[in-house]
Parts: structure tokens; C-alpha cells; sequence
């Protein structure tokens, strides 16, 4: 079994995967699952557990904020930042 099939994007809900964002942005989770899959299944909480990066990644240019999809709503988000690859990968850089 690979890395990605071994990932939980079962417990991803579709709106932070694919929520409707602008072409050639990315939400952190949506970057993420594009990028390294795996890495939710290391997660217990994939869902809360990026909310830091999501902030992270607000102080960084270009960006923008959308209003967040139920799901982080109902943890107490009220809204997620989208911004391009570029800025993801900052917040996330490559593992070696």
C-alpha cells in the first residue's frame, strides 16, 4: 500500500478539499491533499489541526479570505485563507 493510499482524505470533508475558491488558489487542506496526501493520516484531528497553518498563511501576500465551510464553522472558524501554491509552500515546505 503507497503513502497515498495509506492517507485519510475520508476524513477530510469535500468543502476543504474542493471548497470555491478563485483558479490558482489553495485552501491548506486542498494544497495539501494536491501535495502530500499522507500527511492526514498522520493526523488525528485533520480537520482542527491545520486551523495554525490556515493563520499562518494569512500574513503571507497574495492571500484572501472566503468564509469558512460548515465544517470549520462549526469548530468556531468562521472563515479560511486561500492563497497560491507559492504561499503554501512556505508554510509547508518540502519534506527531504
Amino acid at each position: 500500500m503507497s503513502a497515498t493510499e495509506n492517507c485519510n482524505l475520508s476524513a477530510i470533508p469535500a468543502a476543504l478539499l474542493a471548497p470555491d475558491i478563485p483558479a490558482g488558489f489553495d485552501t491548506a487542506w486542498s494544497f495539501l491533499a494536491r501535495t502530500e496526501p499522507w500527511v492526514f493520516g498522520l493526523m488525528v484531528d485533520p480537520v482542527r489541526e491545520l486551523v495554525v497553518d490556515d493563520r499562518k498563511a494569512r500574513t503571507m501576500l497574495p492571500c484572501r479570505t472566503l468564509p469558512a465551510p460548515d465544517v470549520l464553522r462549526e469548530a468556531g472558524v468562521e472563515d479560511v485563507t486561500v492563497a497560491p501554491a507559492a504561499v503554501w509552500e512556505v508554510v509547508f515546505p518540502v519534506n527531504p
